[in-house]
């Protein structure tokens, strides 16, 4: 589990958005992204009751730009103060009021995973402008590695000028097994950035508790030629190519190279029982 420090520092950029953009609706953020169960939960950190009638979605992931949610999809749901709504990306809601399937919600980029690309996800309220930044109540975007993605970032641009996120090349860091992301922040402030989320990640396995044993790619609890085969396999591959192994880029830097191979030759034999 990795968890990052709050951003602290105002954003002056606020102070040019319209009173609209300020208003209420920007109480309804996006709490937490769930890749195991593939849920988004929206939730209202203001004090009164806010309506989601017209609210509308605009995801892209490495492949798909500008994929949008149905005009009427969130039509009848609305959120009370300290209240969450669960979208079930997997289509599985319960029927419980408090959750609904996005098959109902719209069309979103997809797959919605923490890897092996990227993911960026806006939400809007009405009167929907997809250019227009005062129009955004929230946004939130991550990549592997936290590598800048040039094709998820179609609505980066309008999050940062409209301050709530700090720069549209900045991403939460996720690894292809990451299970969810948090948002750390509860006072409902409106500018985030990586660091304002946490990234939870696979317990170690408890048969192979040494931490010094990063290089298991097989999972094996040993060091071995099995490990070394699988990281030559990636090897030169990065992070937006198909057959890339986040278990072989032992560094975390997104591309499999000579840095990993070293790493691994230093734990070559090591018992990681």
């Amino acid at each position: 589990m990795r968890r990052y420090s709050k951003l602290a520092a105002p954003y002056m950029a606020l102070a040019a958005l319209s009173p609209y953009a300020l208003a209420a609706p920007r109480d309804i953020q996006i709490r937490s992204v769930d890749f195991t169960t593939n849920v988004v939960e929206l939730h209202n950190f203001g004090v009164a009751t806010e309506s989601l009638d017209g609210w509308r979605f605009c995801t892209q992931d490495e492949n798909q730009t500008f994929v949008y949610s149905l005009t009427t999809g969130l039509n009848g749901k609305s959120l009370a103060p300290g209240a969450s709504l669960f979208i079930h990306m997997a289509n599985d809601a319960s029927g419980d009021p408090t959750t609904i399937n996005a098959s109902v919600v719209g069309s979103f980029a997809g797959p919605m995973d923490a890897g092996p690309g990227a993911f960026a996800l806006s939400l809007y309220f009405p009167p929907v402008n997809f250019a227009n930044p005062a129009a955004m109540a929230d946004h939130v975007q991550w990549s592997v590695g936290g590598l800048d993605n040039t094709v998820a970032d179609e609505r980066s641009d309008e999050a940062r000028n409209g301050g709530l996120w700090v720069d549209d090349g900045k991403w939460i860091a996720t690894t292809d097994n990451s299970l969810r992301i948090d948002l750390l922040d509860n006072t409902g402030g409106m500018l985030h950035e990586p660091n304002d989320y946490m990234v939870t990640e696979p317990s170690i396995d408890a048969n192979c508790p040494n931490p010094g044993c990063s290089a298991d790619i097989d999972d094996d609890c040993m060091i071995g030629l099995p490990d070394l085969a699988g990281l030559l396999a990636a090897f030169g591959l990065t992070s937006a190519d198909a057959g890339y192994n986040p278990d072989a880029d032992l560094d975390n830097s997104g591309t499999v190279d000579l840095a990993d191979l070293a790493g691994l030759l230093a734990e070559f034999g090591n018992n990681c029982n």
